[in-house]
């Protein structure tokens, strides 16, 4: 390959770099290709880097759109409430098993339970419990929401079930009337 150059560049050449005009020419050579290669892949990492950036923010967007993005909650997994159990005539009823069920939905299944007996005047007392916890609103499955049943027994007595399917139909003071019959179990726990 043969380059033709002009007196002047290689006068400049060999005046400013003190090269001969033979390196001269094969270190200028040099140096345009490495400028064309700088500005051939420049414009090319620039439109990788925009469609990387792109997709970065689109993946983002998705994400928060479709409820992905998981964030703290604080909920109530048993609410403060006491309940008062008497019989049909309205006396309280001493040392009665009163149990608070807690489930929850999605899955409709009881978490856990809580025990207390009541005291002289009918009535046992239950303190809040609530807990921070991590959820997916627009998942599958995502968001948990508790509900609450009653279960009293007391011997002579027949047992009292509540089966609400929701924290709305769930009365925090109830009065709970139980009526002379059989004394049955509770039914078992989920394990």
């Amino acid at each position: 390959m043969t380059t033709r150059l002009s007196k002047k560049y290689l006068k400049n050449t060999k005046a400013v770099s003190g090269i001969a005009p033979n390196n001269a020419l094969n270190y200028r050579s040099l140096r345009s290709l490495d400028v064309q290669k700088l500005r051939f892949c420049s414009p090319v990492s620039l439109i990788v880097r925009g469609l990387l950036m792109r997709l970065l923010l689109g993946t983002l967007i998705l994400t928060l759109i479709s409820g992905c993005v998981p964030f703290p909650t604080y909920k109530t997994l048993q609410p403060s409430t006491t309940a008062k159990v008497t019989d049909r005539a309205g006396e309280p009823i001493d040392d009665a098993k009163v149990e608070l069920i807690i489930s929850s939905y999605p899955y409709g299944s009881e978490r856990f339970r809580v025990i207390r007996r009541t005291n002289s005047v009918g009535e046992a007392e239950f303190a809040k419990i609530n807990e921070w916890r991590i959820e997916m609103p627009l998942m599958l499955h995502g968001v948990e929401v508790f509900f609450w049943n009653w279960c009293v027994s007391k011997s002579g007595y027949a047992t009292l079930q509540t089966y609400y399917t929701g924290s709305d139909e769930f009365q925090k003071e109830p009065v709970l009337v139980l009526y002379p019959g059989e004394s049955t179990q509770c039914s078992e726990p989920l394990e």
